[in-house]
């Protein structure tokens, strides 16, 4: 019989993953207790995420035209996220967020996004210089 084993990952104070080990397919449980802090970001893989507790709200971002909505995600809700969605939390309407994560594949190295008066810059997670993001490019 295999054994369920979680292992705790501090992403910052306001973030805490739980990785589950000993199942069929990875899953993380994600704790939110304040929206992000910082610039937009994306993902390095594509994932189901399901809201156990709270929900969250969030901006969503195209690097063509900047900000393009605000979508709140109750309880309940179950939704898959491609690598290159970009959005910021920017609301805990219960004060705090419990999300099941349930990832892909990795495809890429996630970025943090800027939107400026003269479009929108991008850098690496753990990259410093921020790079022009080129109109069409993917």
């Amino acid at each position: 019989m295999t054994r369920i084993q979680l292992r705790h990952e501090t992403m910052s104070p306001i973030f805490d993953k739980w990785h589950v080990g000993g199942t069929p397919f990875p899953a993380v449980f994600h704790r939110f207790t304040e929206p992000d802090q910082g610039d937009p970001h994306d993902h390095p893989f594509a994932f189901r995420s399901i809201i156990l507790h709270g929900g969250y709200v969030e901006e969503v971002f195209d690097p063509e035209s900047g900000l393009v909505d605000v979508i709140a995600r109750p309880p309940g809700d179950s939704f898959r996220i491609e690598a290159t969605h970009i959005h910021r939390i920017i609301s805990l309407p219960a004060g705090e967020c419990w999300t099941l994560m349930l990832p892909e594949k990795c495809e890429r190295t996630s970025c943090f996004w800027q939107f400026r008066d003269d479009g929108a810059y991008f850098r690496k997670w753990h990259d410093e210089a921020w790079t022009a993001h080129r109109k069409g490019a993917a």
